[in-house]
């Protein structure tokens, strides 16, 4: 759940989830990047990511990002973060 502090936040809409490493995970495309660091720059204390899903609401915080992994799809081609999918993130 947040925390207090100041922060930064980023609201994605997922359709789906993606399997990467065997786990269900949310992706971020490259403009994840330039949200953590107009983050920095304002001395924020975090970037919060909120996944919507299937009616829900995910909380992550950008030290939860997973990695980083290449895909290519219907959707574009390219390098993508990646946040596992945790049912225990869900704050609404």
């Amino acid at each position: 759940n947040p925390e207090k502090g100041t922060y930064a936040l980023d609201v994605k809409a997922k359709n789906s989830l993606y399997n990467i490493g065997g786990k269900k995970c949310f992706t971020v495309d490259n403009k994840y990047e330039d949200y953590k660091k107009a983050a920095q720059l304002k001395r924020l204390d975090y970037l919060a990511m909120i996944f919507v899903y299937d009616g829900r609401m995910y909380f992550y915080k950008e030290t939860d990002c997973a990695g980083t992994t290449t895909f290519s799809n219907q959707y574009g081609s390219g390098s993508v973060y990646y946040f596992v999918f945790d049912e225990k993130r869900v704050i609404y």
